[in-house]
């Protein structure tokens, strides 16, 4: 999530021309602010759709006592 606000930001600092612009003024490299926001999309579609896995039972330190007392 943090990403992506950063390149959306990057985005918005662009699209004004205070980044990768040779002067200050809306709008004066297209293509690089359809590649910040195309950029500051795919990493939130990451955030949101990520899938994460628990631990294994083994690496679980609530377990660990358990797992020795029975061994």
């Amino acid at each position: 999530m943090k990403a992506s606000g950063f390149a959306a930001a990057g985005g918005l600092l662009t699209f004004f021309g205070l980044m990768h612009g040779e002067e200050v003024g809306a709008f004066q490299n297209p293509a690089v602010v359809y590649a910040y926001l195309s950029v500051a999309a795919v990493l939130l579609a990451c955030s949101r759709f990520a899938v994460t896995a628990p631990a294994p039972v083994e690496d679980r330190v609530e377990h660990k006592e358990l797992l020795e007392t029975l061994t």
